[in-house]
């Protein structure tokens, strides 16, 4: 059969912005997160690096305030050093949340082909702050309980059966917990765009991103993961330059191991802190894809998108 004659083949599906008011597929949803990126470099990267710097500032400081106490013991001195290390990545986390909410305030507002400003992506995110908060909190007591009933049957089948099936049912405990964990976390990836776009609070975004994403588990488990193993392909090969770039540095100036380990420490919380900051849009802006995508597929979103893009339209119908 010939092919059509030129001009008289399949309508192109509209794009006002971003992505194609269609069902989305991966290369879409990658080219509108890095889309979205460039048309929007200061509500994006821009913002993300105002709050990665502000959390690292924070972090260094207090790494080198607790560098300063008299500890009588350089374990105890590296120990603390650890402790505010990490306690930056709560920090970064908490920070994140609110990042998350604007990242996809402006996603929004590209898909109908409009910038935002980082004010006005405050101004969207700001009321669903709390909300945002208070899903973290839940997934993260839902996780603990479940860890800690997990513990107890172990404790419990250790104190009554010995051992041995204590060893062999932990394993397949263990297992079934992390399989679990992956897929609540990919069922539940949703709630998070369904805060801020749907203006609703953590408990229906739960529920509303378990309904969006029925049917879709490998789809979206797969697009999640190629996404992650994207960004930390590339966090890892930053951090790790810098990390033995602060070693050189750290053994070329002294030889003793706890500065260095002090040194080393430091650098690698800037360097994770500023790189998970370049790439958290990224993520974010796939988060709220996949959330766009499987409104699209299961409600038409498209339809109310395309007349959000084009007012005239809607209004003439």
């Amino acid at each position: 059969m010939p092919p059509p004659p030129y001009g008289y083949g399949p309508p192109m599906s509209p794009k006002p912005g971003v992505i194609p008011l269609r069902p989305l597929r991966l290369g879409d949803i990658f080219e509108g997160a890095i889309a979205t990126i460039r048309g929007n470099p200061g509500a994006t990267i821009g913002l993300s690096l105002i709050l990665g710097l502000v959390v690292t500032v924070l972090v260094v400081v207090g790494m080198v305030g607790v560098a300063q106490i008299p500890t009588g013991s350089d374990d105890a001195a590296t120990g603390l050093t650890l402790a505010v290390s990490y306690g930056g990545k709560f920090l970064w986390a908490f920070a994140g949340l609110i990042l998350t909410g604007m990242l996809i305030a402006v996603l929004s507002e590209a898909v109908l082909g409009r910038r935002m400003t980082i004010g006005a992506a405050w101004g969207r995110a700001r009321p669903r702050i709390w909300s945002l908060i208070g899903l973290s909190v839940l997934l993260f007591l839902a996780a603990m309980i479940s860890l800690a009933i997990v513990v107890v049957l172990l404790v419990v089948l250790g104190m009554t059966a010995g051992s041995t099936p204590t060893i062999i049912v932990g394993v397949l405990l263990g297992i079934g917990w992390f399989l679990g964990m992956v897929f609540c976390y990919v069922r539940l990836s949703l709630a998070s765009a369904a805060i801020v776009l749907e203006r609703i609070g953590p408990i229906r975004a739960c529920k509303r991103s378990w309904s969006l994403t029925g049917g879709q588990f490998w789809r979206i488990f797969g697009i999640t993961l190629l996404a992650a193993l994207v960004v930390g392909f590339i966090s890892g090969v930053l951090s790790g330059i810098a990390t033995l770039g602060a070693e050189a540095i750290s053994l070329s100036s002294t030889s003793d191991a706890d500065h260095v380990l002090t040194v080393t420490l430091i650098v690698s919380t800037i360097t994770g802190t500023l790189v998970s900051a370049l790439t958290a849009p990224f993520q974010a802006n796939v988060t709220g894809l996949l959330y766009l995508d499987q409104r699209i597929r299961k409600e038409g979103l498209d339809v109310t998108l395309m007349a959000a893009a084009d007012p005239k339209a809607s209004a003439a119908r």
